[in-house]
């Protein structure tokens, strides 16, 4: 996959042992086949008219190790390759993110000399190719915090997020928690019940997300899981969650949830950022200001 004056860059995440992220080929050697078996089937309900199935899709992607690093990194690498474990897989043009996808070793080779800078290999991994997510990149939720789910560094914190007249007494919270989550140890917890309080929330600023900053014109995936707590003076107690153009703005609404929406659900909004979506926020919104809410594993992809 030869690109002039650029480069393909692999990342894996390690899971348990290595470095994490670590790089492990920023060359053009690297190379990326993609392919692709179908299914024709027929049958009596569709008048023997044959129909595409999907079948399976699979990239493997093959080429040099080089990384600054001892040899460590690498031993690490075969131990996961040896136990057949699945690695997240990142491929960047450039600094351009083009996949974010899943795969196992099916070669892993050291063929070169150990120093204190230098560590060098050969490699192959098979990937799913279903991750691609039409065009959509990397994950840019990447602080460790309750709602950092899908990219696996969930971390008992409510970093970087702004609560606001949640500092009150009993449930008049704005925390991270392990009692009620969907997904992995964590989600954040926000009640306002025991000190009623007007504009109860708690926010975030989309381009302060790191690694990689939203601007203008940008086109946004966000997910996220959502629950209320069933706290509140019925029939109030309703939470909502925005984009806006401010902390306590209401710009774009995505959810509104009663007293009685205890059950967990996924919300998902697609958009092109601008200045009226660059804070998430959510927030009481009930004449009684109280009530609470869940939430958890938040994903936020820009298309690429």
């Amino acid at each position: 996959m030869a690109l002039s004056a650029q480069y393909i860059t692999v990342r894996l995440q390690q899971h348990s042992s290595g470095t994490t992220n670590a790089v492990i080929a920023e060359s053009t050697s690297v190379d990326a086949q993609f392919g692709a078996e179908a299914l024709e089937a027929t049958s009596q309900t569709n008048g023997l008219t044959a129909v595409f199935e999907a079948g399976k899709n699979k990239i493997t992607v093959s080429g040099d190790y080089l990384t600054a690093a001892d040899g460590a990194t690498f031993d690490a690498l075969f131990v996961h390759a040896n136990a057949g474990d699945k690695f997240e897989v990142m491929i960047y043009r450039s600094s351009t993110p083009v996949l974010d996808t899943e795969g196992v070793f099916t070669s892993l080779n050291q063929s070169g000399a150990l120093s204190d800078s230098l560590a060098t290999g050969a490699y192959s991994i098979e990937c799913d190719s279903s991750a691609l997510e039409d065009g959509y990149g990397v994950e840019l939720n990447t602080t460790s915090n309750a709602i950092s789910d899908p990219n696996g560094t969930e971390a008992n914190t409510t970093t970087p997020w702004i609560g606001v007249n949640l500092n009150g007494i009993g449930s008049n919270v704005f925390e991270s928690q392990s009692s009620v989550k969907n997904v992995g140890s964590y989600a954040f917890h926000a009640d306002c019940s025991d000190t009623p309080t007007s504009l109860a929330r708690f926010y975030l600023s989309l381009p302060m997300l790191a690694p990689y900053s939203i601007i203008d014109g940008n086109h946004i995936k966000i997910t996220f899981d959502i629950r209320h707590t069933g706290t509140g003076t019925p029939p109030s107690g309703q939470w909502k969650a925005y984009l806006a153009s401010s902390n306590n703005g209401t710009d774009h609404e995505l959810i509104a949830l009663l007293y009685t929406e205890t059950t967990w659900q996924t919300v998902e909004i697609e958009f092109t950022y601008d200045s009226t979506y660059r804070d998430l926020i959510f927030t009481e919104a009930s004449s009684n200001n109280d009530g609470g809410i869940y939430l958890d594993n938040l994903s936020v992809k820009k298309k690429i």
